[in-house]
């Protein structure tokens, strides 16, 4: 239980579907991302985990991603 009360309205994302999309397919994804690591300096983005601030609101995780490291 959290004792953090936040008063949210959360709208349905009327263009989510659900399914994958045709104009981005995995293969695509993955020739993205070799074409990344290829590049010098290049490294992955790391995430961090705010688990104090997802107890605060009770959810189990919140996951940063700090793309300014990106290409250092």
């Amino acid at each position: 239980m959290s004792a953090f009360s936040l008063k949210m309205d959360i709208a349905d994302n009327r263009f989510f579907t659900g399914e994958t999309s045709s104009l981005f397919s995995r293969k695509q994804a993955q020739q993205a991302r070799h074409f990344h690591q290829k590049i010098a300096g290049y490294k992955p983005t790391p995430l961090y985990a705010l688990n104090e601030l997802a107890t605060l609101f009770g959810v189990r995780k919140i996951l940063v991603k700090m793309s300014h490291s990106a290409l250092a």
